[in-house]
């Protein structure tokens, strides 16, 4: 099951990455500004990942879920948040044993926490898209 979900999720980066190139219709637009914005557009969605990595691992990992078989990164690991059997607790205990079943907080699914990460995704393609687009902004000539 795991390659599936890292599969989707490069494929989903992948297809996002050619979001700039439908933005654009100006043929006259040379093949070099189109390249340029390009690898902004895919250093600043990296830039985004990283910051999103940073921010998942700091606030929802023994929030929210905990899992009990260790995983560094956990936003580049989605969907291996917790691992069925799991068990809804009031509240998390981080500390948990190995051989306790992972769990998560009342209020949350594993459908929520994938809605969650999607969202963290969506942030990450809109706000590089932004960021290129003011920084290729061209006016036209009147």
């Amino acid at each position: 099951m795991k390659p599936f979900y890292l599969s989707l999720w490069f494929g989903s980066i992948c297809a996002l990455g050619f979001v700039p190139f439908w933005w654009r219709r100006k043929r006259h637009a040379g093949m070099v500004d189109k390249t340029g914005r390009n690898i902004t557009f895919f250093t600043l969605l990296l830039g985004c990942v990283f910051i999103c990595t940073i921010v998942w691992d700091a606030s929802f990992p023994g929030k929210i879920y905990n899992c009990t078989d260790f995983m560094f990164l956990d936003f580049l690991h989605p969907g291996s948040w917790v691992h069925a059997p799991y068990v809804t607790v009031p509240n998390i205990n981080p500390h948990d044993s190995m051989s306790m079943p992972d769990s998560i907080k009342e209020g949350w699914s594993v459908p929520r926490l994938w809605l969650l990460w999607w969202s963290f995704i969506a942030a990450s393609v809109a706000m590089s898209a932004s960021v290129t687009s003011l920084i290729f902004w061209q006016t036209k000539p009147a």
